[in-house]
């Protein structure tokens, strides 16, 4: 697939979010330290294989080309169906709507606990920036939870149908085709590029209608309307003020959307009705070939062809200050990716959730084995 010509935010938006700054969010560190080491020692005998994986396994990342040409319907799970992570938490969706948090350095759980009848979640760094869960439960209401802070809240919509978190705001798309949105907005909530804040109990309606799809990432929105077009507000849109415009490299026949980042950048990856993944990077060209599932970060994005894993591109190791690879060794069949940009998790078939990154100090080929479905 071709490298595309990259996507330049406006000048006045790189002012604007600039004024914002990098943050880095800093994990309490005595509060992690406190933790016991939850890994699994058997799961981690063998970092560079697996369970389920053999050692003459294909390479999941070039692939054997069977495997990205396979039709038959891609692995699923019995207990988990979701993965999401931000700010040193990871937490999972099973199929019966239970959701489980873990720290992501050690796997001890935490709250929120007693979380049920949930169909999506998304994780973000929140306003605060100490992480922040969403969930979206069947009867289409939304609640709310930050973990260094313990509060719960209920977020004030309805008839939501999904629901996505970037760095420092979520949103929501509702029944209607509109989009509702809370949190802090530097232009993503395609009303300018002035700071505003927003609380979960008060949110705004975005200035668009009739959505067919919604993604967040970093300081962006974007949004599938009904000609198929994507357009996004923030850091990805062409307009000098970030108002919500069409993003052109992204096609105009996109089926799904996906988004990552951080802050302040974002990058946007559609899948279009022939099949091919289209994305905003400038010098990366994503896997080819029509996924199941796809996690977008800064400058890489992973994607899940009949349970193989495929990657191209590099996260920021900020330990090292450099940018490494994201390609990880062999899994056994992937039902689920998810990224915070710089650490990655996968749900196998097996119902395990692995993990690999640059944040923690792990490896790019290894894998920590950081929960099982019960």
């Amino acid at each position: 697939m071709e490298v595309r010509k990259p996507l330049s935010p406006s000048p006045r938006i790189q002012r604007a979010v600039r004024g914002v700054g990098r943050y880095h969010v800093k994990i309490d560190r005595a509060l992690a330290a406190g933790f016991a080491l939850a890994l699994s020692t058997a799961a981690c005998s063998d970092a560079q294989h697996p369970p389920g994986a053999s050692e003459d396994a294909g390479d999941p990342i070039h692939g054997d080309d069977a495997a990205m040409d396979n039709d038959s319907d891609p692995p699923t799970g019995t207990g988990l169906k979701q993965v999401a992570l931000s700010s040193g938490f990871v937490c999972t969706l099973r199929v019966d709507g239970a959701v489980a948090c873990q720290m992501l350095r050690t796997g001890e759980p935490v709250a929120p606990f007693g979380w049920t009848n949930f169909k999506m979640i998304a994780l973000g760094r929140g306003t605060g920036g100490s992480g922040e869960i969403v969930g979206l439960r069947s009867s289409g209401e939304v609640e709310s939870y930050r973990f260094l802070v313990g509060t719960e809240a209920s977020v004030a919509v309805a008839d939501v149908e999904s629901i996505g978190g970037g760095d420092s705001h979520f949103c929501a798309r509702h029944s209607d085709g509109t989009v509702s949105c809370w949190g802090r907005s530097v232009g993503q909530f395609g009303t300018g590029l002035e700071p505003v804040t927003v609380p979960p109990d008060q949110p705004v309606k975005l200035p668009i209608e009739s959505v067919r799809a919604m993604a967040v990432g970093g300081h962006a929105t974007c949004v599938i309307r009904e000609d198929r077009k994507v357009a996004c507000a923030g850091w990805l849109s062409p307009h000098p003020d970030g108002l919500f415009a069409v993003v052109p490299s992204l096609g105009d026949h996109a089926e799904k959307l996906y988004m990552g980042g951080v802050e302040p950048d974002a990058a946007a990856c559609v899948l279009d009705g022939g099949g091919a993944l289209r994305c905003t990077y400038s010098e990366v060209s994503p896997p080819s070939g029509e996924s199941s599932d796809v996690a977008v970060g800064h400058q890489a994005v992973c994607a899940l062809f009949a349970g193989a894993l495929k990657c191209s591109g590099t996260s920021w190791d900020y330990h090292t200050a450099q940018l490494v690879s994201v390609q990880p060794s062999a899994l056994p069949s992937v039902v689920s990716v998810a990224t915070d940009s710089s650490n990655w998790c996968a749900i196998t078939v097996n119902d395990e959730v692995w993990c690999w990154g640059g944040v923690e100090n792990w490896t790019s080929a290894a894998y920590r084995a950081i929960g099982k479905a019960s």
